[in-house]
């Protein structure tokens, strides 16, 4: 598992500035809304974990930014392993291409988000630095696809989110991937029309 993933800002500044047009909302209400939408927090994780992560005055001084990044990253557990906080979100650090195998990784988390949706395998990339070509393919719906990907030092193509996109609608499907920009970082989530409104309506962070 890529630690990219559970990267966290620098400093709690940053995250606060993503979001600073709202009042303060009590971490249990957030707690709350973001449960009726369909996110919950993993392995019985609470309160007492979030408040390991910031204090109780960034959640609520920055309304469901600071919570839904917490909620997006992985931790890492005693055995060196990592998990992810929350199976509905994932954080994604674009600047996260380093070698073979990172588009991998990210389309993997993409088709997990998906709940089967996305159900893609046989997935591969390639990234050469030296040259400036890249590509990643993969086997959806009986069909095999291949897309190149541009290269931009260790930037993520932000691009690769509409494509599977394209690919997602046309499939006949309700949902899709919408993201936000959280400096670097990059919130995921695989939703409908009806629950990213739900979103929108809670966050000044703008999914689309």
């Amino acid at each position: 598992m890529l630690p990219f993933f559970n990267k966290l800002f620098s400093n709690k500044r940053e995250i606060k500035n993503a979001n600073n047009t709202q009042k303060d909302v009590p971490l249990e209400i957030q707690i709350d809304k973001l449960k009726e939408i369909g996110f919950s927090l993993n392995d019985g994780l609470g309160i007492d974990f979030l408040l390991s992560e910031f204090d109780r005055s960034d959640f609520e001084s920055d309304p469901y930014g600071c919570i839904l990044h917490v909620y997006g990253a992985e931790r890492e557990e005693p055995d060196g392993t990592w998990k992810q906080n929350c199976n509905d979100i994932f954080l994604l650090d674009t600047e996260c291409i380093e070698d073979n195998g990172a588009y991998v990784d990210i389309l993997e988390k993409f088709r997990g988000l998906s709940k089967g949706v996305f159900n893609i395998d046989n997935i591969k990339d390639f990234v050469d630095f030296d040259s400036g070509k890249a590509w990643v393919s993969f086997d959806f719906q009986g069909i095999e696809y291949k897309w190149d990907i541009k290269v931009d030092d260790d930037w993520f193509d932000i691009g690769l989110v509409d494509k599977i996109n394209d690919l997602i609608i046309k499939s006949g499907s309700q949902k899709r991937f919408y993201t936000c920009s959280q400096g670097q970082n990059l919130l995921v989530f695989f939703l409908d029309n009806v629950e990213v409104k739900k979103l929108n309506d809670l966050t000044s962070c703008n999914f689309k």
